[in-house]
């Protein structure tokens, strides 16, 4: 069984990395069958799940960056879908290390965040209740499993081929990214203030329940971050119908 396991992992490595020696008794032309079937499908995969960083690179680039991962970094899971995720870790690990742009990063986990949104199994309850004007301050929110509030040095969503900032902005990106009941993955750009609200919203799976009106929760983030309630009222209103309307803040059902 050792020799066994020993055979596979020399095959694998060949797979991964054409450089390296075939193993002994392989023949070159049937390994390389493996060898071209397993990088496109890598290569297939991940160009789908970050398309503006692979234009952003460039097609040689790309595919010497793909094959960097494929040789270097272990895919542990045995789900299709994870090679996405494991790929950002590799770049994370391996920044110091890749020639590629200061953006990039961000940029690769704004991608996947879209991909992640795309693919996930949460669902909306059927029925969304009108909230009419100041309503909404009486009812208990939560954000939704379907939306991510983000914060990034560069701006994201506004790179592509024509847009490659050298350097990060003197003020941070804050983007909130959802898949909304229609299906669509979409994104809203957002200020500091919003982003730290968002947070109040998010349920937390070991902190006990606590029964606060979006109005209660608005009260108290002002009192703690020395903002006057009475000066922001008209705004919170009109965002927190915003963020509803758009599916990002949902009516908590378990309370």
């Amino acid at each position: 069984m050792e020799s066994f396991q020993l055979r596979q992992q020399q095959l694998s490595r060949a797979i991964r990395n054409p450089d390296i020696d075939s193993p002994e008794g392989i023949e070159a032309r049937r390994l390389k069958i493996y060898q071209d079937l397993f990088f496109n499908n890598f290569y297939d995969f991940l160009s789908q799940a970050f398309p503006v960083c692979r234009r952003v690179l460039g097609d040689s680039q790309w595919r010497s960056l793909v094959r960097q991962f494929m040789r270097d970094h272990p895919c542990r899971s045995p789900y299709f879908l994870s090679i996405a995720e494991t790929f950002l870790e590799f770049l994370d690990q391996s920044q110091a290390h890749l020639s590629v742009p200061d953006f990039f990063n961000e940029l690769a986990h704004y991608e996947w965040v879209e991909l992640a949104l795309d693919v996930s199994d949460a669902e909306f309850e059927t029925e969304k209740p009108e909230l009419h004007e100041k309503a909404i301050f009486d009812a208990n929110l939560i954000l939704s499993p379907l939306a991510y509030s983000l914060a990034y040095r560069f701006p994201v969503q506004q790179i592509g081929a024509d847009f490659q900032p050298e350097m990060p902005p003197a003020e941070a990106t804050f983007l909130v990214v959802y898949r909304n009941r229609d299906e669509q993955v979409k994104f809203m750009a957002i200020n500091q203030f919003t982003a730290l609200l968002l947070r109040e919203f998010e349920v937390r799976e070991f902190e006990p329940a606590q029964e606060r009106t979006a109005g209660q929760l608005l009260e108290d983030f002002c009192d703690r971050h020395g903002q006057s309630w009475s000066a922001i009222s008209s705004f919170a209103l009109d965002l927190l119908h915003q963020l509803y309307r758009n599916d990002i803040l949902l009516l908590d059902r378990q309370r």
